[in-house]
Order: C-alpha cells, then sequence, then structure tokens
C-alpha cells in the first residue's frame, strides 16, 4: 500500500520546479532485501547456473551499476576488482 502522506510530501517538494504538476495514481511495490541486508549477486548452491543480482532494496539505482559489474564479472569467470564473497548467494545455508 502506498504511503500518501510521504507522495503527497514529494509531490509537493516537486511543484516548486513543476507547478502544474499533476498525480494520476500512486502505488507501491516491494523492494527484495536479503537476511543480512548485502545484496545477492552470484550463483546460487543448489543451482550453480542459476545467478542471482537482487536484494540491493531501496538502493537499487545507486548501487545497481556496481551489482551488474560484478554479475558480469562472474559470470564470464572474470578477475574481480573487489572481494565478491559478500555478495555471494552461498554465503547462506
Amino acid at each position: 500500500k502506498a504511503n500518501h502522506e510521504r507522495v503527497d510530501a514529494l509531490v509537493d517538494a516537486a511543484r516548486a520546479d513543476l507547478p502544474d504538476l499533476e498525480i494520476i495514481d500512486s502505488s507501491a511495490c516491494h523492494r527484495p532485501l536479503s537476511a543480512d541486508d548485502r545484496a545477492l549477486i552470484g550463483p546460487t548452491k543448489s543451482y550453480p547456473t542459476l545467478f542471482l543480482c537482487t536484494g540491493f532494496g531501496s538502493r537499487g539505482w545507486s548501487i545497481g551499476l556496481g551489482g551488474g559489474k560484478l554479475l558480469a564479472i562472474e559470470l564470464l569467470d572474470l578477475k574481480h576488482d573487489i572481494d565478491p564473497s559478500p555478495y555471494l548467494p552461498t554465503r547462506f545455508n
């Protein structure tokens, strides 16, 4: 369910630059998070050819590009710029 008070506050702030702004509809969605609040990037334990790149929560737009890069490095079996172990889905049993 959308938090309409939050939507109204965002619309009011946007109207400073967009005075004719009209909201037709608003909605809310689930944002996937892992149990330890770190993204899941890499192969799964039970299905090693199934790779995940999820769990960014509200940070998806800001760190999704880095997650995509890490996923591509995993898929192509390239040398990592950073240690991928904190993000591997296999960290969970």
